[in-house]
Order: structure tokens, then sequence, then C-alpha cells
């Protein structure tokens, strides 16, 4: 015997669920979109910056900072890779809500971590704590997150740079 009521409430669940997945869906290809491009414009200025110091004659790395230009380079490619391989991911493989909230969420705690390594590295823009602070506060405004989620995200990257200050 079935309580009054039941059916509905399995039914209102359903509906949320689905309707929840489709929203995040939508709006994590908008923000890796978004910043996946962001990135690819940046790495055209960095590109652009090491050709222009080419043709002065001027050392192509000494445009990227003073330390470790080679790690700020790499690191600026491995966050544009981040975005870009995560909106393909969701793009060709259909994954479920589940495996695409895993993904955003390991998505601004590796690119939290990266932009922290810019600010080790040196460079012309370390963004440190603070190119952590954009990605992440534009991730948690367009996507779907619980509370939970958004303090673990933050907690695990914060985490990190208080342990390496």
């Amino acid at each position: 015997m079935t309580r009054a009521g039941e059916g509905y409430t399995t039914e209102y669940h359903y509906e949320f669920e689905s309707n929840t997945a489709r929203l995040l869906r939508r709006r994590f290809l908008w923000f890796a979109g978004v910043l996946g491009t962001l990135g690819l414009i940046g790495l055209a200025f960095l590109v652009l910056g090491i050709i222009l110091s080419m043709s002065e004659g001027q050392d192509p790395l000494a445009a990227l900072g003073d330390r470790q230009p080679v790690g700020v380079a790499t690191l600026a490619v491995l966050s544009t890779l981040l975005y870009v391989g995560a909106f393909l991911f969701v793009i060709s493989r259909k994954p479920t809500a589940q495996q695409i909230l895993r993904c955003s969420l390991a998505v601004v705690i590796v690119d939290g971590l990266l932009n922290l390594g810019t600010k080790y590295l040196g460079g012309p823009f370390p963004m440190g704590l603070t190119g952590f602070l954009l990605s992440y506060t534009v991730a948690a405004a367009m996507l779907p997150w619980t509370v939970r989620q958004a303090l673990i995200t933050a907690g695990v990257v914060l985490g990190v740079a208080a342990v390496h200050r």
C-alpha cells in the first residue's frame, strides 16, 4: 500500500534531477567555453609578444618574466588545455550529471593550483590566489553547486595556499 502523494514526490524528484542535470551541462559548457576562449586569447597575446620580441632582436623568453619564463608559459598552456579539454569532454562524451559535477570541481581546483604556481614561478602577471578567486567566483555563480561542493573546492586550494605560504 502506498501513501498519498508518494508518486507525486517521486515524479517531482525525477523532474528536478533532470532539470538540474540539463542546467549543469549547459552552464558548464558556457563556463569552460568562456574561460577556455579567454585562455586561448591570452596564449595568442603571449605568442605575439614572443614574436615581437624576436623581431626586435631581444631574448624571446624575456617577455615572459624574470625567474622561470618557460614554467609560466607551461602553466598558461596547461590552464587553457584544462578548460578546452573539459569543454570537449562534455560535448563529445555526453557524461552524466555526476560526472560533469566532478569534472567542474576538478577543473576549478586544478586551475586554482595552476594559478598558485604562477605566483611561485614569477612572471609578468602572477595571478596566485587572485586568479583562483576570479575563476572560483565565476564557477560558483554559474554552476549549480551546493554550498558543500563550493566549500570543498575553496578549501582545497586555500589549504594548499596556506601550507605553501
